[in-house]
């Protein structure tokens, strides 16, 4: 079945736009009913009230549109993301903060160079000593931090301040929820799916990661793309670009 055979019409009313319509259609129409059953001020009251009815419903429409255009779209309209997917990527609660892992981070690398120093019996003395170790401490509580996040810039697709952004790397990540979190960050950027209108490419190597998700699970005639990101080659420590493929 072709994408545009599984891609849902607009005009199915059971899509948040189509209860919109739907809402507005009967409303207006009742009102143009007691417009034409009415005379003197309660036809003027009447009239008014569909005006500014009207206005205001066509304000908040555009507001919403400019602002959070996702909502007027069904999980069904990610073609090829789940309901899962889609779920998981609207929750607020999806992304871990990195203040968490640098607390971890900082404790194990303290615990294993202090470990370390123990056993070759090298526990420092002196002032100089303990600067040595401080900087020891920072150098490898940096490289950690390091690759454990990951990068995104999507400046190419959007212009503001949330076109660059961290996550925690966790290498057992499916590509599915990487790809699902992309999305979400991208908003108000329309729900196209992945390959067709955006793709992913390493800023260090070049590499684009064109067998990935919707694309993959085609060629495969699987669902989703449950890969870790380990397994596609996605690693701790990378800048991922989020860039159209007409640029590739």
């Amino acid at each position: 079945m072709t994408d545009e055979a599984r891609r849902p019409s607009w005009s199915n009313v059971r899509s948040p736009l189509g209860v919109v319509g739907l809402f507005l259609v009967v409303v207006e129409a009742g009102l143009g009913y007691g417009l034409g059953s009415t005379s003197g001020n309660l036809q003027v009251a009447v009239f008014v009230f569909m005006a500014i009815f009207a206005t205001c419903v066509m304000a908040g429409f555009f507001y919403i549109l400019w602002h959070r255009n996702w909502v007027f779209y069904p999980p069904s309209d990610f073609s090829d993301a789940s309901v899962h997917g889609y779920v998981a990527a609207m929750s607020s609660g999806r992304r871990t903060e990195l203040a968490g892992l640098l607390k971890e981070n900082v404790s194990r690398v303290f615990d294993d160079v202090i470990r370390g120093r123990e056993q070759a019996g090298s526990l420092p003395d002196t002032a100089e000593g303990m600067q040595e170790v401080l900087q020891e401490l920072r150098k490898d509580t940096i490289a950690q931090i390091e690759v454990s996040v990951l990068r995104f810039d999507a400046t190419r697709l959007k212009d503001d301040s949330a076109a660059r952004w961290e996550e925690v790397y966790d290498s057992n990540m499916s590509v599915r929820s990487l790809l699902d979190g992309i999305l979400w960050q991208l908003q108000p950027f329309p729900p196209y799916p992945y390959g067709g209108f955006w793709v992913l490419k390493d800023a260090s190597s070049g590499k684009i990661y064109d067998d990935i998700g919707p694309m993959w699970a085609r060629r495969h005639d699987v669902a989703d793309d449950n890969r870790s990101l380990q397994e596609v080659g996605i690693t701790g420590g990378m800048t991922l670009e989020v860039i159209p493929p007409s640029v590739t």
